[in-house]
């Protein structure tokens, strides 16, 4: 069994800085590149969705986009 702990999310940042379009930019791509590392290693999409807390619609769709 293969257990993955990644969180995206725990960055703690001031709001502004949150909002800005350049932190949204930074932390799409760091799921982008977290996808494809997984992917790398031989997860499914249903495992990288669980992973990561997002859906398979969204994996699928950074699939897609690269």
């Amino acid at each position: 069994m293969i257990f993955c702990q990644l969180n995206l999310d725990a960055f703690t940042l001031g709001a502004s800085q949150e909002e800005s379009p350049e932190f949204l930019r930074g932390k799409q791509r760091a799921k982008m590149e977290a996808i494809q590392r997984l992917q790398a290693v031989g997860l499914t999409d249903e495992q990288i969705a669980k992973c990561l807390d997002m859906t398979l619609e969204e994996i699928r769709q950074v699939d897609l986009t690269e």
